[in-house]
């Protein structure tokens, strides 16, 4: 095997590994992702849950549905809005990393078809 074949498997070898880091990289991103719009929609869940729940009992209670629903209903639009940030921040991470991971993997094949050349 001549330097410059044995020097292009090793940078091919390296850009696997590259290659490798960013899809790990990538696939944390959409777990992270997943798991914030988990937490959104168990929120929308609740929401449905409590005016299945409201709509079925007979409240006439104004004390009830203007103080403890009320403080309910504002900290479930602020856990959401928060979310919704998080969520937010989480879709950039994630284009972001594809963006490098694409790159990483057109290097890794073009460098793959360097090596597979040499050869020839």
């Amino acid at each position: 095997m001549n330097a410059k074949r044995k020097d292009l498997k090793r940078l091919s070898q390296l850009a696997d590994l590259v290659l490798d880091t960013e899809l790990a990289k990538l696939a944390n991103t959409t777990r992270h992702r997943d798991i914030v719009r988990g937490q959104i929609s168990q929120l929308d869940e609740d929401l449905r849950d409590f005016a299945q729940q409201r709509a079925s009992e007979n409240h006439q209670d104004a004390q009830v549905l203007s103080g403890k629903d009320k403080g309910w209903q504002d900290w479930r639009r602020t856990k959401r809005a928060g979310l919704n940030a998080k969520l937010a921040k989480a879709e950039a991470e994630r284009e972001s990393a594809k963006t490098v991971t694409r790159k990483a993997f057109g290097r890794a094949q073009v460098l793959e078809e360097l090596v597979s050349k040499s050869r020839e």
